[in-house]
């Protein structure tokens, strides 16, 4: 996974033989024919799903911190004055 992440290249990928391991081990499974699960059977495809995710931006977040603070502040504001 590292490999992948580190920005491996597909040459890489045959000579240094981590194609070879993961067809022992995981095309079983994570193959074409699979169905809800990641394929496993091209390189591209390991290298996409191996991206490390770089969580929220700073835009979304403001964007839902403000729409659960307005939020939050009206129905504490409801439930005072109807109390």
């Amino acid at each position: 996974m590292q490999w992948a992440r580190d920005g491996a290249l597909e040459k890489e990928y045959t000579y240094l033989k981590p194609e070879k391991i993961i067809a022992e081990k995981c095309q079983m499974c994570h193959n074409e024919a699979a169905v809800g699960i990641p394929d496993f059977t091209k390189f591209k495809n390991i290298k996409e799903l191996a991206k490390q995710h770089e969580g929220a931006t700073f835009s979304s977040l403001t964007r839902v911190s403000h729409i659960h603070l307005f939020g939050i502040s009206f129905i504490w504001l409801y439930v005072i004055s109807s109390g």
